[in-house]
């Protein structure tokens, strides 16, 4: 994670266990069903909770997403994903979701990366296009944040 700005990055997540390469337990998949819904749900879970997390940490949360790049190892897993995705994401941020085929960490199905506000509170709104179709899953056309520093007085 980098702040700087007023803006929070952060680095894409996997499911794996904390300083490993190893899939954390909670997000294995059952050798039996590889490919099962359940797999996907988990590791998103997983990695969205872990996400939370370094949010909290870094003065930021959910709300304050402005922009999220999702890469799936299948896009199978989509609608499974946005299941996931639309419990934690009820403001619905814009988000870039693609195939990205086998990730770095053996069996993981997806990798998640954000970038937030710091502190941006009330400040940060969806912003829409009438041009732009809207949008069919859990995601916006965009995000906007008045940063602008506000009078204590």
């Amino acid at each position: 994670m980098i702040t700087g700005g007023g803006f929070v990055f952060l680095s894409g997540r996997m499911p794996n266990e904390t300083g490993t390469w190893a899939l954390a337990p909670e997000a294995e998949t059952d050798p039996e069903y590889p490919f099962s819904e359940e797999a996907i749900k988990a590791q998103t879970d997983y990695v969205l909770a872990d996400l939370v997390d370094t949010l909290t940490a870094a003065g930021s949360g959910v709300a304050n997403v402005v922009k999220a790049q999702v890469y799936l190892d299948r896009l199978e897993d989509f609608h499974a994903f946005d299941a996931v995705w639309g419990r934690y994401f009820s403001d619905r941020p814009p988000r870039t979701t693609v195939q990205a085929g086998p990730l770095p960490l053996h069996g993981a199905r997806l990798l998640v990366q954000l970038t937030a506000f710091r502190n941006a509170g009330p400040g940060v709104k969806n912003v829409a296009s009438e041009r732009s179709p809207a949008p069919m899953v859990s995601y916006s056309q965009g995000r906007r944040a008045d940063l602008r520093r506000r009078s204590t007085r």
